[in-house]
């Protein structure tokens, strides 16, 4: 299998700005520890993944050591990829986080996220903390991170952490947040989490949920234009909202491509499945063809893999709005395709029979029966499928109206495994 990833820096309109997530829309969550070893291997603060429900986004954020709670710069980094790339319409994005729901909007050029308010109460650092710091607090308070406040930009920008003693404790899954009023801007702020790859965090959007309530209650004020002043360095502009804080930034995607964990041993699997095909048939050499599965999550992925072995799902409909949204070819009479199932594991291979695109409401019900699912019923074809291509789109079911077209695509199957 392959996914879809993107780089997207968030609190930024350049490319060597802002704080960098990367971002993987997915179907159906992938088991934690291979989004952890994703999130790893990518090597950014943050790995952000998404699922589609319809107008409610799923999200969650990684980063290369744990699953955290909640994620300003990945999030914005998420709504950035979903309308700049994946053509996403609905406004403001709703995503459903564990730490409830995050709206994010589009506000002069701008992504607002409203996160939940956190303010710090009065703390004692620990020493560990305390000693790993060139330069000590004036304030201290605590949430889910630590919040130290300093007399000047000049101390966030001189101060320096130990690291040996730093590391010594584990604020999973926070960290230690540094601020003081800004030369030029109404607060300054850096960001460290210690035992972690990556020591500071460029531009922390969920700090904000903190450093906002500070900072209102301090300067008698709910709107603020702050920077975070790490070598990359961020703006955010941010307003308090009683318990919501307002978050807003630039996003810039920097790069946008395809990963394939394990594809070389994936394809040379296909391969050895495709000449066993290729030898108990005669054929000579063929190149080997694409390989699909079907739906959109491994159970159903399965079961009509499970179909077509069967004899008995001899088509599948995806839509038209598919095939020109990734560039892809629609299957011709006489294409092979292996079939797999969720896993990648090669199960049939089938070859083309017939193709039509046809209006949604023009599907009869001799087509919904060749696709072999369920009661096999016309009524059942079109409850499912609205869903499906619903959830592909990211609308609501209502949305796919009966002239949206779709790829009737008939085939027979010619090798089982």
């Amino acid at each position: 299998m392959r996914y879809p990833i993107y780089q997207i820096n968030a609190f930024s309109k350049q490319s060597f700005g802002g704080n960098p997530a990367c971002v993987v829309p997915l179907s159906t969550w992938l088991p934690d520890e291979e989004m952890l070893a994703i999130a790893k291997e990518n090597g950014v603060a943050e790995t952000a993944f998404y699922i589609e429900a319809g107008q409610k986004i799923q999200l969650r954020w990684f980063t290369p050591e744990i699953e955290i709670d909640l994620c300003g710069h990945a999030t914005m980094a998420a709504a950035h990829c979903m309308v700049t790339h994946r053509a996403y319409t609905t406004r403001p994005v709703h995503f459903t986080t564990k730490s409830g729901v995050i709206l994010v909007d589009i506000k002069d050029d701008k992504y607002q996220l409203d996160m939940p308010s956190r303010p710090g109460a009065e703390a004692t650092l620990p020493k560990n903390i305390e000693d790993a710091l060139s330069i000590k607090p004036k304030e201290v308070y605590k949430a889910r991170d630590f919040l130290l406040v300093y007399e000047s930009q000049a101390d966030i920008e001189a101060l320096q952490i130990d690291l040996d003693l730093f590391n010594q404790i584990n604020l999973k899954p926070g960290g230690v947040i540094v601020t003081a009023p800004g030369d030029t801007h109404d607060f300054v702020s850096r960001y460290f989490t210690p035992q972690a790859s990556i020591l500071e965090d460029p531009v922390t959007g969920s700090a904000q949920c903190t450093l906002v309530p500070y900072w209102a209650k301090r300067l008698q004020k709910r709107s603020f234009h702050a920077y975070q002043c790490s070598q990359r360095g961020g703006e955010l502009w941010c307003e308090d909202n009683g318990d919501r804080v307002l978050v807003s930034g630039y996003a810039f995607t920097y790069s946008a491509g395809w990963f394939a964990p394990y594809v070389e041993k994936c394809e040379k699997i296909l391969a050895r499945f495709w000449q066993l095909f290729l030898n108990t048939h005669a054929l000579g050499k063929l190149p080997c063809p694409p390989s699909f599965y079907f739906c959109d999550n491994r159970q159903d992925a399965d079961a009509c893999a499970t179909l077509v072995v069967k004899g008995i799902k001899q088509a599948t409909a995806p839509s038209l709005w598919w095939f020109d949204k990734h560039k892809e070819n629609r299957p011709e009479v006489g294409d092979y395709h292996i079939i797999t199932k969720w896993d990648g594991t090669p199960i049939a291979v089938i070859q083309t029979t017939a193709v039509a695109v046809i209006p949604f409401g023009q599907v009869g019900a001799g087509f919904a029966h060749a696709e072999g699912e369920g009661d096999r019923s016309l009524a059942q074809w079109q409850e499912v499928h609205r869903a499906y291509y619903a959830r592909e789109m990211g609308c609501e079911a209502r949305d796919i109206t009966d002239d949206f077209a779709v790829v009737c695509h008939h085939f027979q199957t010619v090798f089982c495994a």
